[in-house]
């Protein structure tokens, strides 16, 4: 199946784009991209997720043509 994943801030920053499309197997939870998209550990548990613009938890499945935003933490003051 299709995404299409949109980056933001430093995600964006260090792929070097602010969206991509990937190929994933069917099914495959929100958790499967940070594989596919190499995002280390710590930064990856920090990350908020919205599917379609709902924000959702990891283990979500994800569908053909769904819309993943990764959301890094905002820090502010």
């Amino acid at each position: 199946m299709k995404i299409r994943v949109l980056l933001f801030a430093g995600i964006r920053e260090k792929l070097g784009q602010s969206e991509l499309t990937l190929e994933l197997p069917a099914s495959s939870p929100v958790s499967s991209l940070q594989e596919s998209l190499g995002i280390e550990k710590p930064l990856w548990s920090s990350m908020a997720f919205a599917v379609n613009q709902i924000y959702v938890p990891v283990q979500t499945p994800l569908k053909e043509g769904d819309e993943v935003a990764i959301i890094p933490p905002v820090a502010g003051g």
